[in-house]
Formats: structure tokens, C-alpha cells, sequence
């Protein structure tokens, strides 16, 4: 008889870092120690480390509950199956939308204003500002 390992249910109970992917000794013992599973994941092994971080103003997305990670998606626009996605797939699809949302700031207006209108968007560009666009182009992407 054949049987398979269910990773993602094994994951999310935290029996394990990710699919295929088990615990070190190091993370392993950082567990037992009071360490959350994510903080763990995000690569705190001690206290001395978890403090640095709580006090951190930097977000870090794996530190954070799955709750939060599908709020901060969908606020973005980004769509997924909350009962078929796992946290690493969320995280990795937030920081592709933060890339391409730099990406955009670092376009000149008349850049924006050829991709604004290659996703068909209709504007008028004497008074579309680079904001605009950009807001425009993040819309656009969002319904396509």
C-alpha cells in the first residue's frame, strides 16, 4: 500500500518548515524554546534575535500570522484561494506586487503614459499626474 506525507497539513501545524523541507536541529531546539514556527521560518533562532526584531520597525512578511498575510494580498489586489495557498506562495506574490509597484515609480511619466496605454486605459495626459498613473496602471493590472 502506498502512502503519501500530506506536507501542507504537516506545515501548517508546524511540524515542519515547508513542503519537503523539515526542521533543522537548530530550528528544531529554537521551537522548544519559545520561538514561534514563523519567527523560526524567518530565520530568529534566540531570544536575543526575537528581541531585535519585536523591536524592529521593519516588517518582516514571515513573521507574520497567515490572518494578516491575506489581508495585506488582497488589499493589493492580488486574488488566491485561502484554502488552497500556502504563507510562502503569499509572501513571494506580495513581494513580486512590491517590485512591480517600484518598478513603476521608477518610470518616467511618458513611460507610464505608453504602458498606461498598452493595458488600455483611458486617460488624458495633460492632466494625468505620474501618481495617476501609476494608481491607474495598478487598477488596470488588477482587472486583467
Amino acid at each position: 500500500m502506498k502512502t503519501t506525507i500530506d506536507w501542507t497539513r504537516i506545515v501548517s501545524q508546524d511540524r515542519a518548515k515547508a513542503v519537503g523541507i523539515p526542521w533543522t536541529r537548530e530550528e528544531e531546539r529554537a521551537i522548544k524554546n519559545g520561538i514561534s514556527a514563523d519567527d523560526v521560518r524567518a530565520g530568529i533562532l534566540d531570544i536575543e534575535s526575537k528581541k531585535a526584531a519585536d523591536e524592529s520597525e521593519e516588517v518582516i512578511l514571515a513573521r507574520l500570522p497567515i490572518e494578516e498575510l491575506n489581508e495585506t494580498a488582497k488589499k493589493m489586489g492580488i486574488e488566491f484561494d485561502e484554502s488552497a495557498v500556502v504563507k510562502a506562495d503569499i509572501i513571494n506574490e506580495i513581494k513580486n506586487e512590491e517590485t512591480r509597484n517600484e518598478d513603476l515609480l521608477k518610470m518616467t511619466r511618458p513611460e507610464l503614459s505608453n504602458l498606461a496605454k498598452s493595458l488600455g486605459v483611458v486617460f488624458e495626459y495633460i492632466k494625468t499626474t505620474k501618481t495617476d498613473f501609476v494608481d491607474l496602471i495598478k487598477k488596470a493590472r488588477r482587472t486583467k
